[in-house]
């Protein structure tokens, strides 16, 4: 339950007292998940390892039919190592594993199964009810189904190599589809389409040097992650759009989250007025005839991170970095366009050129009108970055000063460095893959940017 008011009375504290803008509203919600886990974990003389789990889950999210799911997995390993053949003393460490695996997913609100009405009129002096959702019954559980396998590898306890192989396929995607306008309502929860997720993930750990009063670490990681969407059946297309018309388009063949946005041709040299290529390819400065194309996605097929580690007797020293590249981001919007109605706007890069006379080659033109703001492809940005995100130095007073008590002194700095190809507040945008298609438009560089912190501590142990 909540209400609200404005105007309250100095010294009062009951809200029919307000002078202006009395709210009361409410909301009831009950939902409710139950599970079953059963898990064996087998392993024979530390060289064969086998673990099986069985999962069942209900939730009130779907309707009787529809509420059980069940979710196995299996994985097994074998530590060649291990074997009593096996006589490589280069090689410490050797290990095969694979997994295989359903997961399930549901968190789209309570009750999207059934038909709803909203009390929001009045006929006759009595309060109505409308409908505001359409029921569908077959909706059910959207499921993952995870494939992985990889090897472990180790060299002279100085090298650790991790090599990893993963498909994942999702069916049944959760999605709140948009419906003709004919019909009475706007959305409709279904099941439609699904999602390959497929690519290999590669970590190494290196001890570059290791004596007794120093030791260097490094570790490093990489990771390629193909996407694309399919079972969406031909010619159907599920386009999304956020409140300024920025739109994603869902169909088969393409990533998830990819751009669908007019098609930006820069800007002519010889007017300095921008140009967009219409249904033909042709070149037009008419924004309402140029065509919508397919333009990336802000998913990142590309990224990794580095982290090195120095000791030297009671000093330490360690960094940590992360990468991305192959991302496009959408916000490229300048405040020298001078355009009508702009948001969010930058200023312009080190990149950017401005036309001024016939035969330049610029990247902003002359000043337009526009009722309402334009949305095309010349507004992405490659999200490549390398950030150095920690850096930290402390110092442990030796044991032979604090006997059975410790000591130790840091000074860290977060979010050190960044280089980048995005101009703006921060490259790194907030992306909630977990949502799906059912989500908001995922991509956009509005991130407020991350601030730079000096932190120094003591940790005193008694």
């Amino acid at each position: 339950m909540f209400g609200s008011g404005q105007g309250l009375p100095y010294g009062l504290a009951v809200l029919n007292v307000v002078s202006s803008n009395k709210q009361v509203s409410g909301t009831k919600l009950q939902t409710g998940m139950q599970s079953f886990i059963a898990q064996a974990n087998y392993n024979y003389d530390n060289r064969y390892f086998l673990t099986g789990s069985f999962r069942i889950d209900q939730s009130s999210t779907f309707n009787a039919d529809n509420r059980t799911a069940y979710f196995p997995s299996l994985s097994a390993a074998w530590m060649i190592s291990n074997e009593k053949f096996f006589n490589a003393d280069a090689i410490t460490n050797l290990k095969l594993k694979a997994s295989w695996g359903i997961t399930g997913m549901k968190d789209i609100g309570s009750s999207k199964y059934l038909e709803a009405f909203a009390y929001s009129t009045q006929y006759n002096g009595n309060t109505s009810a409308v409908p505001v959702q359409m029921a569908n019954p077959d909706l059910k559980w959207e499921q993952t189904t995870q494939f992985n396998a990889g090897v472990e590898i180790g060299f002279l306890d100085r090298v650790n190599l991790d090599l990893n192989y993963y498909r994942n396929t999702t069916n049944n995607l959760l999605v709140n589809r948009d419906l003709p306008p004919s019909g009475g309502f706007a959305t409709q929860w279904q099941n439609l389409g699904s999602v390959l997720n497929t690519g290999f993930e590669a970590a190494i750990n290196v001890t570059p040097v290791a004596t007794k009063d120093f030791r260097w670490d490094v570790d490093f990681s990489i990771s390629y992650n193909y996407n694309e969407l399919f079972n969406f059946g031909k010619d159907v297309e599920i386009i999304k759009s956020n409140y300024e018309s920025v739109s994603q388009i869902y169909r088969d063949g393409v990533p998830l989250y990819t751009w669908y946005l007019k098609d930006y041709a820069g800007i002519d040299p010889q007017t300095g007025r921008m140009q967009f290529r219409d249904e033909n390819g042709e070149l037009t400065y008419d924004y309402s005839s140029a065509r919508f194309v397919e333009a990336g996605t802000p998913l990142i097929p590309w990224q990794g991170g580095i982290s090195t580690y120095l000791t030297y007797k009671n000093f330490k020293l360690s960094a940590t970095g992360s990468f991305v590249w192959g991302n496009w981001l959408y916000g490229r919007r300048r405040a020298s366009d001078l355009s009508t109605f702009i948001s969010n706007s930058l200023e312009p890069s080190n990149e950017d050129k401005i036309w001024r006379q016939p035969g330049d080659e610029a990247t902003i033109g002359l000043p337009y009108y526009a009722p309402a703001n334009i949305y095309h492809t010349g507004s992405l940005v490659r999200g490549d970055y390398f950030k150095l995100r920690n850096v930290t130095l402390s110092y442990t007073l030796p044991k032979s000063v604090m006997k059975d008590k410790s000591l130790t002194f840091s000074l860290s700095c977060d979010n050190v460095f960044t280089a980048t190809t995005v101009w703006g507040a921060d490259p790194e945008t907030g992306m909630d893959a977990s949502e799906g298609i059912a989500g908001e438009i995922q991509g956009l560089d509005y991130r407020y940017p991350n601030k730079r912190t000096y932190m120094f501590q003591v940790n005193f142990t008694f």
